[in-house]
């Protein structure tokens, strides 16, 4: 199968076993054990019932056409994107028994949230190579007109090796969307995650491509930080802390990486900049031998 291109298929229900149980297939592929979840769905361990291939399945909690559609939504919007610093969705199906499914590539490591969680914060010098691929990224989903709309530590993937940093990826685009369709959802709400939301996205829900740049800024400056400073006790405490903006610079990092991460969260949209400049001002250095091996 080419990289631009992916396929909807249907289910084979080969067996009577539930969905998180191995051995039950979906389409080409066997089911494993859950490899984790989220608010909206699970993702499981996978691999083609022929060649072997190691893939992960997402499937969704609600299951309704309607998810089914968002799901055909994601993938459509996704194979626009052909970037190796965004995950490769393969195909999108529905099984038997009405369970829709999304099929991509399988990744190795852990969430920049795994690290932040497992070691605390990271160093300049070990974020250089995570943050460049992350920016590029999410580069390559705004040349293909689409927004992310949820990017924070979790949704961004750290591949590993033998101990060795291999690649990052973006993952989860669950809510992303093409700028036209965006709308705040039918109960009213704005989708993402508050603390990592731009003011004006929590303010009126128009996302734009400054309102994904706020968010990576604000990724890397949590990865940093070792801690998003705008997450409070309460939602209500926390919108307060993203309208009023209260981020400083950082210690023990260069003036310059400081700079463009305040630029790019700057409360007004219009003076953040663009995704390429904040490439431009972070710019990588050779930095990969810094990681640590056995991680």
């Amino acid at each position: 199968m080419g990289t631009s291109d992916f396929t909807v298929i249907s289910g084979d229900n080969g067996s009577e076993t539930t969905l998180e149980s191995p051995g039950r297939f979906l389409g080409a592929y066997v089911v494993g054990p859950p490899l984790g979840s989220g608010g909206m769905g699970v993702v499981h361990q996978a691999r083609h019932r022929l060649t072997g291939e190691p893939v992960a399945i997402k499937t969704l909690r609600q299951v309704s056409n309607e998810s089914f559609q968002r799901l055909v939504r994601e993938a459509r919007l996704m194979n626009q994107v052909n970037h190796p610093n965004v995950i490769r969705i393969l195909e999108v199906g529905l099984s038997d028994d009405g369970c829709p499914f999304l099929v991509m590539e399988r990744l190795f490591g852990f969430t920049a949230a795994d690290w932040l969680e497992r070691r605390g914060r990271f160093t300049e010098l070990q974020l250089r190579p995570i943050l460049m691929s992350t920016l590029k990224g999410l580069a390559a989903i705004h040349e293909a007109r689409i927004l992310h709309r949820d990017l924070k530590p979790s949704n961004v993937f750290i591949c590993m090796r033998t101990g060795e940093l291999t690649n990052v990826k973006i993952i989860d685009l669950g809510i992303s969307a093409a700028p036209r369709s965006l709308r705040i959802t039918q109960s009213g709400t704005v989708p993402g995650t508050p603390a990592f939301l731009a003011p004006e996205v929590l303010a009126s829900g128009r996302f734009s491509q400054q309102s994904d740049l706020y968010a990576a800024a604000l990724t890397i400056y949590t990865l940093l930080c070792g801690e998003n400073p705008l997450l409070k006790t309460t939602l209500s405490q926390t919108v307060q802390a993203v309208a009023r903006g209260e981020l400083k610079p950082l210690p023990d990092v260069s003036e310059r990486l400081n700079d463009a991460l305040l630029k790019a969260t700057s409360l007004r949209p219009d003076r953040r900049g663009t995704v390429d400049e904040l490439i431009e001002a972070v710019r990588y250095r050779g930095c990969i031998s810094s990681w640590p091996a056995g991680q």
